[in-house]
């Protein structure tokens, strides 16, 4: 990784140890082969866990059991699934 910058709202988060953790969140990075990716957080997003947007393509990570991990790769008309529930897509 080259850089990374980001920001969090800790409005709608909770507390932690007394401590306020963030509710939502935004980076940006740069990896050192010139790749760039962005990340979003939010407890109010629909049931994604991670959506990585790159210059080659997009990840998504899901919290559900279906579809847990696609990929939306340069070149894809459409999302792809990686794993399904039970093993990986062949």
């Amino acid at each position: 990784m080259d850089w990374v910058i980001g920001q969090i709202d800790v409005r709608d988060g909770s507390t932690v140890f007394g401590l306020p953790h963030e509710g939502q969140g935004l980076s940006y990075f740069h990896y050192t082969n010139d790749v760039f990716a962005a990340d979003h957080w939010s407890r109010r997003a629909p049931p994604l866990s991670n959506k990585l947007i790159g210059t080659d393509g997009t990840i998504e990570v899901k919290n559900n059991r279906g579809d847990p991990l696609r990929i939306w790769a340069k070149g894809d008309s459409e999302p792809r699934p990686l794993l399904k529930a039970g093993g990986v897509v062949p």
